[in-house]
């Protein structure tokens, strides 16, 4: 398990998709001491095309304190649509007390967190200012 401090708001970066050898999971984390309702996002593919359906419902609720992780599979269950290469998942509103961490499980033997090496300052870093996805203004670090 690599670095498990790294958690982020508003974004996951690089979940890979089916394609991948690799099985991306997003862990949602609700540090707070009350539930958080109606939890939903957007995943993106590397262009900043939708993939599936926008705005989609992940979690009803998140009750105080929960974490939950939800793999590839699960994700694509809940947009309804598989995809290849890596994508982001950009929350559809600010949640506090949300983090989010993005673990891929490499080479069938370790957790490697890429929620520290990308970065989105927030939800406007991976969307123009007309709203629409601009993955290009994510840079490394």
């Amino acid at each position: 398990m690599t670095n498990t401090n790294c958690v982020r708001s508003g974004n996951a970066q690089n979940v890979e998709g089916s394609d991948s050898t690799d099985i991306a999971y997003v862990r949602f984390i609700n540090d707070g001491f009350t539930a958080i309702a109606d939890i939903r996002g957007t995943l993106y593919d590397a262009d900043g095309n939708t993939i599936g359906q926008p705005d989609a419902q992940f979690f009803a609720e998140l009750g105080p304190r929960e974490a939950v992780f939800k793999s590839q599979g699960s994700i694509s269950n809940i947009i309804g649509s598989d995809w290849s290469g890596q994508a982001s998942l950009v929350l559809s509103t600010t949640y506090d007390n949300l983090r989010l961490m993005n673990l891929n499980f490499v080479n069938n033997e370790i957790y490697f967190n890429f929620s520290c090496y990308m970065r989105g300052a927030d939800q406007n870093a991976a969307t123009g200012t007309d709203g629409t996805p601009n993955l290009n203004t994510l840079a490394t670090y």
